[in-house]
């Protein structure tokens, strides 16, 4: 059985042409193009919350484990990534490797920017923030996660609170006022 067209003088149906599939094919294209620099923007602002993300998920697990141990565990800023470490009170030396994470496994463009110079922190075996690190090495208290890949980055901020103006630790975006929950505490600023 031929179908045939209405009005078509009984020609018969067969599908697009070569002109009609070229045409679709060059205006998929140009949404591809014009969705590109979004694209683009939406991954490198992901690099950033997958760095900012695993960060506190270690900050957090070096927190649990002081807490299950109850001994000091400590957070360290190394090359390239973070570790997650149970250390000697005496001298600070590792004394159980934990957990390990390089950055290049899920953020690779992000950059982490320590503000403050802090390169470790150790929490006792009550979850609290000791007031120094057994090595001497500087406290972390606020780190900075951003990216190169596009103009205008999306800027976050790991808080670790060890005071009274800080409590826990959390994600911020000084996008937002203080007041906000997304918000950082007074005096986190970009760098």
């Amino acid at each position: 059985m031929q179908l045939t067209l209405p009005g078509g003088g009984g020609r018969a149906a067969r599908g697009m042409t070569l002109i009609e599939l070229m045409i679709g094919l060059a205006i998929a294209a140009i949404l591809l193009l014009l969705a590109a620099p979004s694209y683009r923007d939406f991954i490198a602002n992901t690099n950033v919350r997958n760095a900012a993300e695993n960060t506190v998920a270690g900050l957090r697990r070096a927190n649990a484990e002081a807490v299950k141990r109850n001994a000091p565990v400590r957070f360290s800023l190394v090359g390239g990534g973070w570790s997650v470490d149970e250390v000697d009170p005496a001298d600070g030396s590792v004394e159980n490797a934990i957990e390990s994470y390089k950055f290049s496994e899920g953020a690779a463009k992000a950059s982490i920017d320590s503000l403050g110079g802090g390169t470790a922190i150790t929490f006792n075996g009550l979850g609290r923030v000791l007031p120094a690190n057994y090595d001497g090495a500087p406290l972390i208290s606020d780190l900075q996660f951003s990216t190169a890949m596009v103009a205008s980055p999306r800027i976050l901020h790991v808080v670790v609170g060890n005071d009274k103006s800080a409590t826990g630790i959390r994600i911020c975006d000084t996008k937002f006022p203080s007041t906000d929950p997304s918000g950082c505490p007074a005096g986190i600023a970009n760098r």
